[in-house]
């Protein structure tokens, strides 16, 4: 169930497959432009034909400008039945395609991706060449809200990076300013939006709209349409005109096209002045109440974050910073449509008249958040409650993620009453594993909780867990222990045992960083039973840092529908569970053949990681990223630009993780790493090139040779040179040919005060300096130890450097030059000759002979 995620490389390739197959759709009709002001910033859709046209511009027509040849960002969009050109097979598993667009294990920063099931529709994004590519098979196959409110994936992705959100909400306002309205639906958006478009008020969106935070925050116009549900229409008798035709029979609403007819009340931006959430009420009259920044943001962020691909917490925190940042009211809906929009615009004329809360104290009170998932079959009894006992946390920040493991009573029905959102999936019963996989594939949060239906949580448990994984930034999980619960007919609870003495491996125990499951992987959907042993096996197997807390975090409560209730060993997989551990065990290599690794994080000294780089932007991330996939605590990163003339501040940026960027004119490769190890604040120093990638546990394993040897001062591993491939093709077994040793920078780890004692690279050398420096290194009898174990792959391609043999020639020259120089100096101590050298064995016998 370890599936790696993709490399950047791999979603770069995908990207540029992509591309290159809208030049051929393009090569087969024409290109057709269109240009589009979007928040201050000018966008171009570029189509392969018309036909996609008359579906996806009508909505944004009242954006259109002139032609430009300056677009800031650009969607090349094509559909396959009219260009006769497919798309290329996507570059994973159906099983990694979610509910929300994302695909698991696609987690580039800079190439975005989503896949929409409802319109069948491929969305790829280049963040750093604000390029994109939409692909459709079919336009005929669209849903209604696809042309009411299209792109609106990439859009927002390209927003993302203007710092603004497209949020799920509505906006009108008058010439006092603007509101946002945002609720689920059915509380009354779109109709609070129509009912203040047809009372004269100006009209920016009733679904999707883009803000922008500020001193004064800015909400802007996205699409020029409206959508109502059907039954609705007849109280809008004007606006029967705008409706477009229907696509189906039973569609669920009209779509109007307000443009140009309504030109005049459809502002493209306005300041923004107030948040709505709406209630339907039964009374005649509307009204505003004062409500608290949580319901608001709660609203804002559920129906935000569940449809948009790559919301995460950096969604969550824009919109509470903006909620904070703006007074929020509960928009009381009575039975008068025409009373809503003299609510709204009494508010914008006299906001003085309307009290406030407090909105600063919600700062104090600012969490990560945790996405908490229910799996659910045949819990129609138990969801209300575990829905209660999740909302009792108080926690403030959290998504609720229900799966419906092919449920038989009345789950549905019992989750639609619901008193708050949730995420609702339903699968076909396929087990507790396939449901807790599913709703991991959907969360939004980078942290993660479970719990059964039928279990509770202490108090303040979430805060409690949460507290600790801060604390211990190194953590991936914090758990602690399981107290069962007895419930007896008449329902009273018996606590029973001691919680130390329970089953230890209960998953709703915990809360764990969305991280741990791209490392450790999913749980087995083989396993019916005993998924959460094998899952906690398989992490302890790969040194997950998991910390056990001396706390009750759960309680599990047995009573006669518990799965397990009459189970035999068998039936419980207990023994499948541990045929599974053993049959990892045989697979793994002989432990002789490889050092022990140290279990990250334990007491690990801080590794410094050098990275020259100079115009390496279409490599970079590849180097980072293997840097990143040590899992190696404490780690810093640090990269010296070397005056690069290309994206790579922009890549440096897209990346996650302790990473430092600094910049210089260029001076040439030994000057960066110098400069690099100046910065250095660890006591061991790394080094890889832009262009190269560390292999698996590099770094652990050379921390293990330091151990084995003499206190070494320089530790240096195997390399494989091979032409340029992305990392998950280099690392197939039985794919790499010999590995053989190189005198490079990239496959060592060294104590910085190595360089304190022969000094840093040769700033004279442009090409050579690790050569030069290791010769300095074995004349100053610095002990270096030599493993076999391969820990970089040097990837070959036009760019390198040392494709210039000329200048490589000349560079050894000078190397030898200086060598034989410092031979010539009065009180130069000889190295004992080179012995024969026939085999690997006699080469690092050779260096290690330096220590001696």
């Amino acid at each position: 169930m370890v599936k790696a995620p993709k490399t950047e490389t791999e979603q770069i390739q995908f990207y540029r497959q992509c591309l290159d197959r809208f030049e051929q759709a393009a090569g087969v009709t024409a290109k057709v432009r269109r240009y589009y002001s979007i928040a201050g910033t000018t966008v171009c859709l570029c189509f392969a034909g018309e036909s996609m046209l008359p579906y996806m511009t009508p909505a944004l027509e009242h954006l259109r400008l002139h032609e430009t040849t300056n677009p800031d960002m650009t969607i090349n969009v094509w559909d396959s039945i009219s260009t006769n050109t497919s798309m290329p097979p996507p570059p994973c598993n159906w099983a990694d395609f979610t509910d929300r667009g994302d695909i698991w294990g696609f987690n580039s920063k800079r190439i975005k991706t989503a896949f929409h099931w409802s319109e069948y529709s491929v969305n790829v994004m280049d963040m750093l060449s604000n390029t994109g590519v939409y692909w459709v098979k079919n336009p005929k196959a669209f849903p209604y809200w696809v042309y009411s409110s299209p792109f609106r994936s990439m859009i927002q992705w390209w927003m993302e990076k203007n710092d603004c959100q497209l949020l799920h909400a509505a906006a009108i306002g008058t010439d006092h300013g603007a509101v946002l309205v945002s609720g689920k639906g059915g509380a009354g958006k779109s109709t609070s939006a129509v009912s203040s478009l047809k009372a004269g008020l100006f009209y920016l969106a009733d679904d999707y709209v883009i803000v922008k935070k500020g001193v004064e925050p800015k909400v802007y116009s996205l699409y020029s349409t409206a959508k109502l549900n059907t039954e609705d229409m007849p109280k809008f008798p004007a606006f029967q005109k705008f409706a477009a035709k229907t696509i189906k029979k039973d569609q669920e609403k009209a779509v109007l096209f307000l443009y140009p007819e309504l030109n005049k009340q459809l502002k493209r931006e306005m300041p923004l002045k107030a948040i709505l959430t709406p209630v339907v009420v039964g009374q005649k009259k509307s009204e505003l109440r004062p409500t608290s920044f949580w319901p608001v943001q709660r609203a804002l962020s559920f129906t935000t974050m569940s449809q948009l691909p790559g919301a995460g917490s950096h969604t969550h925190k824009y919109i509470s910073e903006l909620t904070r940042q703006l007074p929020c009211y509960s928009l009381r809906l009575g039975k008068d449509l025409d009373e809503i929009p003299k609510v709204i615009s009494n508010l914008l004329k006299h906001p003085e008249k309307y009290a406030t809360q407090d909105q600063e104290a919600a700062a104090h009170f600012e969490k990560p958040l945790i996405s908490i998932i229910i799996p659910v079959f045949n819990g129609e009894q138990f969801i209300r409650e575990a829905v209660e006992n999740i909302l009792d946390q108080n926690y403030p920040a959290i998504e609720i993620i229900i799966v419906d493991d092919g449920s038989t009573d009345n789950s549905k029905k019992v989750i639609d009453e619901l008193p708050v959102d949730v995420r609702y999936f339903h699968q076909p019963n396929a087990g507790p594993a396939s449901a807790r996989n599913r709703g991991i594939r959907d969360v939004s949060g980078d942290y993660v909780a479970f719990l059964d239906v039928d279990d509770l949580w202490p108090e303040k448990n979430l805060e409690l867990l949460m507290t600790r994984l801060q604390q211990n930034p190194g953590l991936d999980i914090v758990r602690g222990y399981a107290q069962l619960v007895i419930v007896e007919a008449n329902g009273q609870a018996i606590y029973t045992g001691n919680p130390q003495e329970s089953f230890p491996d209960y998953i709703g125990a915990g809360l764990y960083r969305k991280s741990v499951f791209s490392t450790v992987g999913l749980f087995d959907p083989e396993l019916r039973f005993g998924e959460d042993s094998d899952w906690f096996n398989r992490a302890k197997e790969m040194n997950t840092n998991i910390k056990r807390l001396d706390e009750v975090t759960l309680y599990v409560r047995r009573h006669y529908k518990n799965m397990t209730e009459g189970k035999s060993l068998v039936e419980l997989n207990i023994l499948k569970v541990f045929k599974k551990k053993l049959e990892r065990k045989r697979m793994e290599k002989p432990p002789k053949t490889k050092p022990a690794l140290r279990k990250p994080n334990a007491g690990n000294p801080l590794i410094s990681v050098v990275i020259p780089v100079f115009n390496g932007a279409a490599f970079l991330a590849d180097a980072i990223n293997s840097v990143l996939g040590q899992h190696y605590h404490p780690l810093e990163i640090i990269v010296v630009d070397d005056g690069s003339t290309d994206n790579t501040a922009e890549v440096v940026k897209m990346m996650s993780g302790n990473i430092s960027y600094v910049y210089q004119e260029n001076k040439g490769p030994a000057a960066a790493r110098n400069k690099g190890v100046k910065l250095a604040g660890g006591e061991l120093i790394s080094f890889i090139d832009a262009d190269d990638i560390w292999a698996k546990d590099k770094l652990l394993r050379q921390l293990a040779v330091f151990k084995k040897y003499k206190e070494p001062g320089i530790v240096i591993g195997l390399t494989f040179k091979t032409k340029f491939q992305a990392q998950s093709e280099l690392e197939k077994p039985g794919l790499l040919p010999d590995k053989n040793f190189h005198l490079l920078l990239g496959s060592t780890l060294i104590k910085k005060s190595v360089f304190d004692k022969i000094g840093l690279l040769d700033e004279d050398l442009l090409m050579g300096e690790d050569s030069d420096w290791f010769n300095r290194a074995r004349e100053g009898r610095i002990p270096i130890a030599v493993h076999q174990d391969l820990v970089l792959f040097y990837r070959k391609h036009n760019d390198n450097i040392t494709n210039n043999r000329r200048k490589a020639n000349l560079y050894i020259f000078k190397m030898v030059k200086k060598a034989r120089d410092r031979k010539m100096r009065p009180g130069f101590k000889p190295l004992p000759p080179l012995p024969e050298i026939n085999s690997m064995d006699d080469l690092i016998g050779c260096w290690h002979s330096a220590d001696e």
